[in-house]
Formats: C-alpha cells, structure tokens, sequence
C-alpha cells in the first residue's frame, strides 16, 4: 500500500509535544515518557491524586476520593476456541478470519480494477504466509527484504524463501489492499478518514482485543509511538493492563472532525474508558 507525503502528514507526530494528561512532565518531576525506561510510574500517586474530572470533563489539581471496589471479574483469555492450540492460532484469532477475508476480496478486486498483468488473485493461505514472513523479518533484520531470498548463503533465510517466491512477496507488499480506494471520501467531506485505507483492519482488531481477553483492575492510559524509518513517528493512545496487554488503542490523527486538539487527554481518557 503507498500513499502520497500530504495524505499522511497528519498522522506523522513528533512524540514530546502532547501528553495524556495534557500537562508537560519534566524528569525533575519523577517522570520519564520513555516506556522502557522502567520509570513509567513513579509517583504515580502523586500524579493521579492531585487530578480529577469536574462535572464539566474539564482537569482540575483537587481531590476525587472514590471506592476501592474489588474487582469480580475474572482476569485473563476468554472466549477461547477449542480449536487454538498454538501461538500462530492465537494470532490469527485475533487478526480474525473476516480480516483475513477482507484483505484477499480488496486485494483481488484492485489487481482486477487495474488489470495487473503476470500475476495471479491471491488468496487466504497466501495473506497468512505474507503476515508471517513479516514478522519474521521484523525479528530478523536485514538490509533489504530482497537478501532474504538471496542466492548468498550468509543472507539468506531458507524459512522465507521457501514460503513464496520474492516476486509474489514484491507483488504483495505494493499491492495489498484494506478497503475500497474508489469509495474513499475526500478530504473535507463529513466521512473524510485518515486511515481510510486500514480502517476495517483496525476496527475488527480492536473488537477481537477486547473479545477474548478480561484485564486487570489496574490499567493504564498512554502513548505508544511506532518507528518509521523518517525523522517522526505513528502515535497511537494504547489502554493496557498490568500484563502489558493493549485492551484498546486509537491512532492519533491530529483532527477529528475539524476539532483541534484542545482537551485532547481529556477525550483520549474518556473514549479508551
């Protein structure tokens, strides 16, 4: 999938301008934004104990006392099919067979609306070894994808090059498709969606993340930023449990609506509650 620089400007955030909270955290106070620095929650006492939501979701520096209410639900996978066994059954649980579907009828239906020429409809199996070999490359880095099926002993990956040939992985990774581009919404229409093209990816994840899994009582709301080989990343506000598992997450896309990003961990706080 490719996309022009000006559809995607807005998703690409520096990841030291906004907060949760909405307040700048300096290390003077305790606080480092860095997730794998192990310092994520100190003070949080501190930190939680001198904010509240008035009646008009507006932050203010009082007290909120509330209930310590013990959590009666149980914790942990649900909803699990007898069927899952193994950690790639887990993984396409989650991605869902309608992703999965999906993928294959969008990806068909562009290569037949352009007439792809040499290549072939693609099909589920070819969606799911395509999946995997991309993680297996994001374990496993090379200089280029092509060096995994190259013919010099020391690069290649007999694993990946025997899953499919580079020429159909080429042909995937330019031609793979989420939605419909021809129904797309332009830019200024009341539908307009930045992450048109992924949307169905997203919203049925999102509806299998919270499907088979019950998290624990105490949960945290922040930012998780993506890496991309340019100078800025993807923020994405991630709601997690003590385990680290993601209950739900929104890609941040700057504007909403044409609503600035006023209040913006007010309304991140409220729609991942």
């Amino acid at each position: 999938m490719s996309d022009s620089e000006e559809e995607y400007e807005g998703d690409q955030i520096q990841p030291d301008d906004e907060s949760v909270d909405g307040n700048d955290i300096s290390d003077e106070e305790g606080y480092d934004l860095n997730v794998d620095s192990g310092k994520h929650y100190e003070n949080d006492s501190r930190r939680f104990k001198n904010s509240k939501i008035s009646s008009d979701e507006t932050w203010s520096n009082q007290f909120l006392p509330f209930d310590n209410l013990p959590l009666t639900k149980n914790v942990g996978p649900k909803n699990i099919p007898d069927t899952v066994r193994t950690p790639g059954d887990i993984l396409l649980m989650l991605l869902s067979v309608e992703n999965i579907g999906n993928m294959v009828q969008q990806t068909n239906l562009y290569y037949l609306k352009n007439k792809i020429k040499n290549d072939v409809p693609v099909t589920a199996d070819e969606i799911k070894k395509f999946i995997g070999v991309n993680i297996i490359m994001g374990v496993k880095l090379l200089p280029s994808y092509r060096d995994y099926w190259s013919s010099n002993s020391q690069l290649n990956d007999a694993y990946i090059s025997s899953s499919m040939p580079v020429k159909r992985f080429s042909f995937l990774l330019s031609n793979l498709h989420l939605n419909d581009q021809t129904k797309e919404p332009k830019k200024g229409e009341a539908n307009f969606d930045k992450l048109y093209n992924i949307r169905p990816n997203i919203d049925r994840i999102s509806e299998t993340y919270l499907q088979y899994y019950d998290p624990t009582r105490e949960q945290s709301k922040d930012e998780s930023m993506v890496k991309k080989p340019i100078k800025q990343g993807y923020k994405i506000w991630v709601r997690s449990d003590m385990n680290g598992y993601v209950c739900e997450f929104q890609i941040y896309t700057r504007k909403i609506n044409n609503v600035t990003k006023k209040n913006l961990g007010e309304r991140v706080i409220m729609s991942l509650s």
